[in-house]
């Protein structure tokens, strides 16, 4: 009998890597950044970093990216644009780092990578407690191995240039980290410009400007 395998359902990550430009790095790196509310880190004072001229082939890159991914994997019509509503610079300092949390009011977010070590920390999916991918939490069973279908987090170590796009919803962290150099990276939410059409209602009009 032959044995196949499905993941259905399952959550879609997108892991990427772009070219950067020194002079594109410099830039974020010399924004002018304040302290988060929480005390674990550096976010720029400019919440829309890449619609800086200075900065305008990395948002192209990002969006080609972020075009790879709706379009290509997730087979999205390409009528539906997918608009960038933000985008900002996070800088950490050794032991900072990110608590687990969610984007509001976005349908894609994701991360590019500047500058960082194999020390500055992981990036870090968290699965929901009410997300049961096979067994509920309230039955922890031991696995042979740690996999994508049986874990409760899932790291990612990232390099320089390293990309990432994921649903919004989805929990997410950073760890702490740990070299004594710097860690940067340019975080951004999108949303689809669309206008939904039904049969019972008006057309409902998601536009984005």
């Amino acid at each position: 009998m032959k044995v196949s395998e499905l993941n259905l359902f399952g959550i879609p990550i997108y892991v990427g890597k772009i070219k950067l430009k020194q002079e594109e790095i410099n830039y974020v790196i010399n924004s002018e950044y304040e302290r988060v509310h929480v005390d674990n880190g550096f976010r720029t004072k400019d919440n829309y970093l890449l619609n800086n001229k200075n900065l305008k082939n990395l948002k192209k890159e990002v969006q080609n990216e972020l075009n790879n991914f709706v379009y290509n994997q997730l087979k999205i019509k390409n009528n539906f644009k997918f608009i960038m509503l933000n985008s900002w610079g996070m800088k950490h300092v050794k032991n900072d780092w990110a608590q687990p949390h969610y984007h509001s009011n976005s349908f894609i977010s994701g991360v590019v990578y500047l500058k960082t070590n194999k020390d500055s920390g992981n990036f870090s999916f968290n699965k929901s407690s009410d997300w049961n991918n096979i067994f509920p939490n309230c039955l922890k069973l031991e696995h042979t191995e740690y996999t994508q279908q049986n874990s409760d987090v899932w790291n990612i170590l990232p390099e320089e240039g390293n990309i990432i796009f994921f649903p919004s919803f989805l929990t997410h962290s950073v760890s702490k980290n740990k070299s004594d150099e710097e860690r940067y990276c340019c975080s951004f939410n999108f949303y689809p410009n669309v206008v939904i059409k039904s049969k019972e209602f008006d057309n409902i009009n998601l536009s984005v400007k």
